[in-house]
Order: structure tokens, then C-alpha cells, then sequence
């Protein structure tokens, strides 16, 4: 488990509109802020944290999906991310931002079957320092969605969030951070062939701006990169992993060895 500190237990209080709007303590003190997040409405959304409408919130009791987490994630650096699920006594967040750009999900050749072997090592270098996120332990491969939350997926997901078994197998990781898994992806509100993803989900991504996002980012900081990877593979046409788009929609139009294509840090923290 990755060093917490400042960790204490002490009650907080809320208000009659569910939300704790004055600040006590929080029980990891190394969430920095909480902030609401938005996608309604044009004049009020608050989608990254940093928009003059984005409303400051206590850390709640649950946290809904999409709740902007401003983390502190080593004695340096602090990080923007989203929630993706409340486990109760734990959070799974999504990284803001891409953290590695222009990277292919498998770079040797056109195989999908080998598994992520070429993002993978470089996600979890750029989050090693991360000392206040806990490890995670996980198999990616050929167990079913409903027994492992971390496993790929064929196209059958689109429909339903019961996998086959998928067509690589890697062993056992421990890091602090992996990728998004198509079914989370799904569970989340995404689509296979829509544009349905939540915003928090495609922006900072190239010429994002052009399907309802406020911030672009073509080049500069964040790179250009058209999407990011999840760790799922279409068990059907191996040459294709899937990625969530600029467009905003999870889809496996895009080959294992492009680099056009970068990877979200997912963590997970003590709440």
C-alpha cells in the first residue's frame, strides 16, 4: 500500500442539501479540494475544476460520478482527477489529463493479443513516484468483467457488460496506476458507437472543443493526442484495441501501434 499520511477519522456533517458546503476535516488530508462537476449547462458547467463556475464542495459521504478530485499525489505535486467509482472506504479516480502521450498500446506488430506490453511499463513509470496512492494489484486478461474489474473485453460490451474471455493474458501487475477498462468505460455512460461519454471523459484531447468541451488542447501542455487508451482489445479483430475519443465515444477503430493516442493515469486513494 502506498504511504497516506495524515489520515484521521473524524465525523462530517451535512447540510440539508446533501452536500457538506463547510469545510472540517477530511479523513485524507491529502485531498486537497473537491469541486462539483457540471456538464448541464453552458453557463454554469464546470468540467476541469479551474472554471470560474466550478463550486468548491466539502469531500461527501459518496462521491457521484465525475467529481472533480484535486489530489495531492506526493509531498510535490498536486493532480486533477475525476471520480469513477466510490468503493465506500476508497475511490477510483481517473487522471484529468493524459499523463503519456503519443504511444502505441503495442508497438512490435499489428497484435492485440499480446496485451498493452508497450503503454503499460510507461503509465505506470510516470505515476511510480505517486507515493500518496495506494498500489493496485491486478491481472489483465482472461477472467470475466463480473470476477475482475481490470479485465479486456470483446465487442459483445456494447449490448451487455458480460465479457468473453479476451484474447491475451498478462500476470500479475502491481503499480500505482493502470488504464480504464472498456466496461468501466461503459458502466460510466460511454457508448460503442455513440457520442455519449461524459465530458470529463474526452477532454484535454485534440480539437476537443468541436464536441462540447471548453478547453482544447492542440499541442502546448497536454500534447495532441486524438484519445487514450483503455487496456481492452476487440477479441474479433485483434488488430484493434479500444481507445475513448476526442469525439467523445469509446470505440476499436484505432490500431495497437498507432501513436496518435495517449494514456489517463487511473488510481486509487483513501477517501
Amino acid at each position: 500500500m502506498g504511504s497516506l499520511g495524515g489520515l484521521t477519522a473524524q465525523p462530517l456533517s451535512i447540510p440539508s442539501d446533501g452536500h457538506i458546503i463547510e469545510k472540517t476535516s477530511t479523513s485524507n488530508s491529502n485531498i486537497v479540494a473537491v469541486y462539483r462537476y457540471d456538464q448541464t449547462n453552458a453557463s454554469t458547467k464546470c468540467i476541469t475544476g479551474e472554471e470560474s463556475t466550478c463550486i468548491k464542495i466539502n469531500p461527501p459521504q459518496t462521491y457521484t460520478a465525475g467529481t472533480i478530485v484535486k489530489y495531492k499525489v506526493n509531498s510535490n505535486t498536486e493532480k486533477y482527477f475525476h471520480v469513477m467509482f466510490d468503493h465506500g472506504e476508497t475511490l477510483t479516480l481517473q487522471q484529468r489529463e493524459n499523463i503519456v502521450y503519443d504511444i502505441a498500446w503495442y508497438a512490435s506488430t499489428n497484435d492485440g493479443t499480446k496485451g498493452p506490453t508497450t503503454i503499460l511499463p510507461v503509465l505506470e513509470a510516470a505515476t511510480n513516484g505517486w507515493s500518496n496512492v495506494l498500489d493496485q494489484t491486478y491481472t489483465l486478461g482472461t477472467t470475466v468483467f463480473k470476477d475482475n474489474p481490470y479485465t479486456g473485453c470483446d465487442g459483445s460490451v456494447d449490448t451487455s457488460l458480460k465479457c468473453q474471455i479476451n484474447r491475451y493474458t498478462l500476470p500479475e501487475r502491481t503499480a500505482k496506476s493502470r488504464m480504464i477498462t472498456v466496461q468501466e468505460a461503459l458502466a460510466l455512460g460511454c457508448n460503442l458507437n455513440q457520442k455519449t461519454c461524459p465530458i470529463w471523459m474526452y477532454n484535454y484531447l485534440s480539437e476537443s472543443t468541436k464536441y462540447g468541451i471548453t478547453v482544447n488542447q492542440t499541442g502546448g501542455q497536454y500534447g495532441s493526442n486524438v484519445g487514450y487508451w483503455t487496456s481492452s482489445v476487440n477479441s474479433n479483430q485483434p488488430a484493434f484495441a479500444f481507445q475513448i475519443f476526442h469525439m467523445g465515444f469509446v470505440g476499436n477503430v484505432y490500431n495497437v501501434t498507432g501513436t496518435m493516442t495517449g494514456g489517463r493515469a487511473v488510481i486509487k486513494i483513501q477517501k
